[in-house]
């Protein structure tokens, strides 16, 4: 269905995604300067809540990590295909960790903030898309290996 070659873009593409946005969170956050929320109107809400700092550091700024994160493993394995095969399954247990956090940061929302964030929504749903990536990467690695493996069984 995706090749290899394609689901290492997709995750190199969508962490950019990710770092963009989160990038922006930052910024505003260090600047001072109000999010522009067009869509839902709980962005000011969220960010200036007693949940958008985790040990005193701005969700914003573990964003950016995050991302930067995703982004080099991705261009790692633009860069060098053996990565792919050594290390898919760090890859998705990395993305797994964020989509978990982004699973309790949803439920903050919904929660005890009681507002939406758009900008969060991104962050959320980008996170999700690289751990639904990184899992088909993941289980295109393990089902080749098992293929190739036993193809090898065979041909002896």
């Amino acid at each position: 269905m995706f090749s290899r070659h394609n689901l290492v873009y997709a995750l190199f593409a969508l962490a950019a995604i990710g770092l963009i946005n989160a990038l922006y969170l930052a910024v505003s956050y260090y600047t001072g300067a109000s999010l522009a929320c067009s869509l839902l109107d709980g962005c000011n809400v969220v960010a200036a809540s007693p949940y958008s700092k985790l040990f005193g550091i701005p969700l914003a700024y573990f964003g950016v990590l995050y991302f930067i994160g995703a982004l080099s493993l991705g261009a790692l394995m633009l860069v060098n295909a053996h990565i792919i095969s050594k290390y898919a399954w760090a890859v998705f247990s990395y993305t797994v960790l964020g989509g978990m956090f982004s699973l309790y940061f949803e439920y903050l929302q919904l929660g005890p903030i009681g507002a939406i964030c758009i900008y969060c929504q991104i962050s959320a749903f980008t996170t999700w898309f690289l751990m639904l990536v990184a899992y088909m990467l993941w289980r295109r690695y393990v089902t080749d290996t098992h293929a190739d493996i036993s193809e090898g069984a065979c041909g002896e």
